[in-house]
């Protein structure tokens, strides 16, 4: 028996929609596969960094430090700093607004470090920003961190951030009014696609180190992660300052006919100096707003020949950076200090 032409053609059909079905299905399970290994990818790199912050818990009690020597060197360009633009060392700090143990790093550690680092003018602090895709309060909060940067007050806000902990608009808001900013230039710089643009940036600049969780710190070439490593950077910024400082030791000094001696610049506070001082010193407060100042007064030529001393040496190194830093040419720092003067007596 014969078939219709319609009848026959009946099977046909069938199977180009199966063809088709199949190729849209197809189509998807790529899309979806690719959507996938991106939002996996991510999954993945949130899951590490998470890790990380739980390993930095534990770190409490184990000890351990997470230093490493890293070979990319960061662009710190339109970045916002804290600090002298003279300073001597420079330092990033990679947070996210998010991360409570970003905040305690900024609280607890820095807090010491800026007053003793960066307020005398030795240490400058770059702020990287790389939020978790996971924090959508810390994504926000980069985008604020960014708009008050524009008008020059990062810094400012990231301290009253960290203060109030208001995460929110209206936290973004209270933070900026505080701080006199020009609300509307505000409220526009945080929406704008050029705030989006900084933001993805940074977070590509933080994972091209790569940083395996926040907060983290670079120092020089070594990437600082760990509550413990955070706990042993002012110690880890003074043997710095002191070993790379030019020095004279005490018997180098005392073998020095009095006339031939340097200017001698004693930086010890008040009080030190009424219990003795090394004779012919003159007298600027190391660590005080002035220092430099006072320095310029006393010590006009930045050719002469000038040795800086202080109780036990640390101090007086540091003075001596800023001294290099101001543009004196000829400085050295007593080794030991006074104490060592003192006991050679």
């Amino acid at each position: 028996m014969r078939l219709s032409k319609q009848q026959n053609s009946r099977p046909w059909r069938r199977i180009e929609k199966l063809l088709v079905l199949n190729a849209c299905l197809l189509l998807l399970l790529v899309i979806g596969t690719f959507i996938n290994n991106r939002q996996a990818r991510k999954a993945v790199r949130d899951n590490n960094r998470v890790q990380m912050q739980i390993l930095q818990v534990l770190d409490r009690s184990s000890g351990n430090q997470y230093v490493k020597k890293i070979a990319t060197q960061i662009s710190t360009e339109g970045l916002a700093y804290l600090g002298s633009p003279k300073a001597p060392v420079k330092m990033i700090m990679i947070a996210d607004f998010e991360c409570p143990f970003c905040e305690q790093v900024g609280s607890k550690y820095l807090k010491d470090v800026r007053k003793d680092f960066v307020d005398t003018g030795l240490l400058g602090i770059y702020f990287l920003n790389d939020p978790l895709t996971s924090h959508v309060r810390g994504q926000e909060a980069a985008l604020a961190g960014w708009a008050a940067h524009q008008q020059g007050k990062f810094w400012a806000f990231y301290d009253t951030m960290s203060a109030s902990g208001d995460l929110s608009p209206d936290g973004y808001t209270a933070a900026a009014a505080s701080l006199g900013l020009d609300s509307n230039r505000f409220t526009e710089d945080f929406k704008s696609t050029a705030a989006a643009t900084e933001i993805k940036r940074q977070i590509a600049l933080a994972e091209s180190v790569p940083v395996p969780g926040v907060p983290a710190l670079v120092l020089h070439d070594e990437l600082l992660i760990g509550e413990q490593g955070f706990a042993g950077l002012k110690d880890r910024l003074t043997e710095w300052f002191v070993s790379q400082a030019q020095v004279m030791t005490q018997a180098e000094f005392a073998k020095m006919p009095v006339q031939e001696r340097p200017a001698i610049l004693d930086v010890r506070r008040a009080e030190e100096i009424a219990q003795g001082a090394i004779p012919g010193s003159l007298h600027a407060t190391y660590g005080t707003e002035t220092f430099l100042e006072d320095a310029r007064n006393l010590l006009p030529s930045m050719n002469q020949p000038i040795l800086v001393y202080c109780k036990g040496g640390a101090r007086s190194a540091k003075a001596w950076h800023l001294l290099r830093g101001e543009g004196y040419t000829n400085v050295q720092y007593l080794s030991g200090g006074y104490d060592a003067w003192k006991a050679a007596q």
